[in-house]
């Protein structure tokens, strides 16, 4: 355990490094630009809040905030194994603990790291939009936004909490990322592939429910989107989390089984 917590520090240390900052200043940045025109409306119409262009940057879905988020939560750490397995300073790492515990220690940092950059883009996002617009207001009546969740806390003045469940599902959104691109990420030799692993696996993802015809409501995308809820927050957060746990664990097996294959054919012939 000892091992596997000085493995776990030293991980984390390299991944809040300088290019996380710049990871989550580039969330805010695509959540600013799938806002782009409304800023500009913006100048000249009043009525705009800040729930308007969060809802749309990532409760309704924009271009660039759905496909960008994905690849820019992963680079703080998303890529570390590929590195290390290039240079082969996995034999070395792994030697000051164990196999195991340096599996763990790199899938458990890829997946907080990337839950942590989305759930601080967004609240950044949020904190800085409030300098110069209302969080909510009598738009929302107009507009036709108070038939989506959550809306009520907003109504309620519950600003607070409404920033929690945004914190909550931004970092539930970007550990499902963050442990599908690391789980992947030995599968594939190329750095810009590796890099570029969250956009196809978002774009899978939808193509996927669409394909099975899942109903919006009962999707998990849509529900860390917060576009969808049950009868109760609490609920939701809670059967959100636990869908969340679940294909964590099922990544994690999947990356340790890459791994272990990778490991054993040492030079790199299961890589594509």
């Amino acid at each position: 355990m000892k091992k596997f917590l000085r493995m776990f520090i030293l991980d984390v240390e390299r991944a809040l490094s300088l290019r996380f900052a710049i990871s989550v200043s580039a969330i805010v940045l695509l959540m600013l630009l799938d806002n782009l025109w409304d800023f500009r409306d913006s100048l000249t119409h009043k009525g705009y809040t800040v729930y308007h262009f969060f809802f749309n940057a990532v409760v309704f879905s924009g271009l660039f905030s759905t496909y960008g988020i994905g690849v820019v939560c992963t680079m703080p750490y998303g890529q570390s194994v590929t590195q290390e397995f290039a240079t082969e300073m996995h034999y070395q790492f792994a030697a000051r603990s164990s196999r195991k515990a340096y599996l763990l220690s790199k899938y458990a940092v890829s997946v907080i790291s990337s839950g942590l950059c989305v759930s601080l883009g967004y609240w950044i996002f949020i904190l800085l939009l409030s300098l110069f617009y209302p969080f909510a207001g009598d738009a929302l009546y107009e507009s036709g936004m108070i038939q989506f969740p959550y809306v009520d806390m907003l109504l309620n003045g519950n600003y607070i909490q409404y920033i929690g469940e945004i914190v909550y599902n931004g970092f539930l959104l970007g550990s499902i990322y963050g442990g599908v691109c690391i789980a992947l990420s030995l599968v594939f030799r190329n750095k810009i592939i590796v890099a570029s692993l969250p956009f196809f696996v978002r774009f899978g993802w939808i193509q996927l429910y669409r394909a099975f015809k899942v109903e919006d409501a009962i999707r998990l995308d849509r529900r860390l989107m917060m576009r969808y809820a049950l009868d109760s927050y609490r609920l939701t957060d809670l059967w959100s989390l636990i869908r969340t746990l679940v294909l964590l664990i099922v990544c994690f097996i999947l990356f340790e089984k890459i791994a272990e294959r990778r490991w054993i054919t040492n030079e790199g012939s299961a890589y594509i």
